[in-house]
């Protein structure tokens, strides 16, 4: 997409950090295999989910629409096509008419996962490169704009992504977890949100109860910009913007 000038109408462009109806938050909610990323994304108000990783299952008879990215795509192109499809608030209908999304009826935006998308782009950089320093930083680049571009659409974001574990760089004999992202980008990925969640699930039998900690635990990354509680218990993202608005508005 070309760039646009500015140009003397900026004025239009002002918008006050006091007025809470121009908040919305964006949320990466990182863990474990089965910690409950993707449960967060069926608690928000009318998702829409940019899936590249097709795990959706846990959101089965939610009638939530998803796009999912395949291998065969151009990958950041695509993504970037369905961004401005949401900026410009667009209907979307297939062949008979039938409308299949309305950008006008979303109000939360949802990549799951970061880590399966940042894979994708790899590869498709990969393949237009063959300077390896160039190809991590190209990664890099391309991710950044997408989250960025995803976070100034006027809706509420939920990013996915899931942990690994590195040694730490002052004791290599301590595995730390960290987001589950290679190159540099994994070190920046989480100041972009003003939410790092960490999830965890508790298993008995056959009960499953999440938490989400917004505050380091065990050593595991997580922040808040805004006043939220430390830990979350059964993390809804509904909870979360309540919790936002309020802080706002005091």
């Amino acid at each position: 997409m070309p760039r646009k000038r500015l140009g003397r109408s900026w004025g239009s462009k002002v918008v006050s950090t006091n007025d809470v109806k121009n908040a919305k938050v964006h949320v990466l909610a990182w863990g474990d295999t089965g910690s409950g990323k993707t449960h967060l994304i069926g608690t928000a108000p009318r998702p829409f989910i940019i899936a590249p990783e097709k795990g959706l299952l846990t959101l089965f008879n939610q009638d939530i629409k998803s796009i999912e990215i395949d291998d065969d795509m151009v990958i950041y192109d695509s993504i970037m096509s369905i961004l401005d499809s949401a900026e410009k608030k667009e209907v979307m209908k297939d062949e008979a008419g039938n409308i299949l999304v309305d950008f006008n009826k979303i109000d939360t935006l949802c990549l799951d996962s970061m880590w399966k998308l940042s894979e994708m782009i790899k590869d498709e950089v990969d393949e237009t490169s063959n300077d390896s320093f160039k190809a991590w930083g190209m990664l890099g680049t391309r991710m950044r704009k997408i989250i960025s571009r995803m976070h100034s659409l006027g809706y509420h974001t939920i990013t996915t992504c899931g942990e690994a574990v590195k040694a730490d760089k002052m004791d290599d004999t301590l595995m730390l977890p960290v987001l589950n992202i290679q190159g540099g980008f994994r070190d920046q990925a989480m100041y972009l949100f003003d939410i790092n969640l960490y999830m965890k699930a508790e298993t008995r039998g056959r009960d499953t109860k999440y938490k989400g900690y917004t505050k380091p635990q065990n050593k595991r990354s997580a922040k808040s910009r805004v006043p939220l509680p430390t830990m979350i218990d059964d993390p809804n993202f509904q909870f979360i913007i309540d919790e936002v608005m309020k802080g706002l508005e005091k």
